[in-house]
């Protein structure tokens, strides 16, 4: 079940499509404290397939910001580099944000 969810979620992922002037865009509304932008900014690095620290930067402004979508992607990145402490953490915040898929993950 955890992985098909997991699936649909990078499925959905991969059909964004922001092109270089949104994803500036997304980047300057989430330095102004917009979760939501910080949160498409860094589903564009994602989608790339490699990870960016940037990308981890974007995921945990929008995790600090309350986005509990950002915290689960960004404690599903941790999970996937093998670094289980950390991605607890973030499973954690985001199931006490009131996501059920993370729940089921920490």
């Amino acid at each position: 079940m955890k992985k098909i969810v997991l699936v649909m979620v990078v499925a959905m992922l991969c059909s964004l499509n922001l092109s270089a002037g949104e994803l500036e865009d997304n980047i300057k509304k989430c330095d102004g404290g917009d979760a939501q932008a910080c949160l498409k900014a860094a589903e564009k690095y994602y989608v790339a397939g490699k990870t960016d620290p940037k990308e981890i930067e974007l995921f945990r402004k929008a995790c600090n910001l309350n986005n509990a979508e950002a915290c689960t992607l960004l404690a599903y990145k941790y999970k996937k580099s093998g670094d289980m402490a950390n991605a607890k953490i973030f499973y954690t915040k985001s199931c006490d944000l009131g996501d059920q898929v993370a729940c089921t993950m920490k």
